[in-house]
């Protein structure tokens, strides 16, 4: 969904409830903090996996916590990740369980 896609473009016509505006919100903070990373590469168009692989460094301490160089980054991510289970949980699960698509 970063500017210009396919899929951002498309997303300007539907019409979005309040968790999908926030979803949106929190993916926007994400692509936000990601242009500012060290790594970050403006040729390219980054989705979740590729900001939470290429983009979300860390070094390890002696006792092998992480210590994320972008903290604010790493926690967003974990923000949108927790809010995007809840949303397949409620939404996408029942549906699928509707038309039987999950039995």
């Amino acid at each position: 969904f970063d500017s210009d896609t396919p899929a951002s473009n498309q997303l300007s016509n539907y019409n979005l409830d309040f968790e999908e505006q926030n979803l949106i919100q929190i993916w926007n903070l994400i692509i936000e903090l990601a242009k500012n990373t060290k790594n970050y590469n403006p040729n390219y168009k980054y989705g979740i996996y590729q900001i939470s692989k290429e983009l979300n460094t860390f070094t390890t301490d002696e006792e092998d916590n992480k210590i994320f160089d972008y903290p604010e980054l790493n926690g967003y991510l974990d923000v949108l990740r927790t809010n995007l289970k809840a949303y397949y949980d409620n939404r996408i699960t029942p549906l699928l369980f509707k038309y039987e698509l999950l039995k």
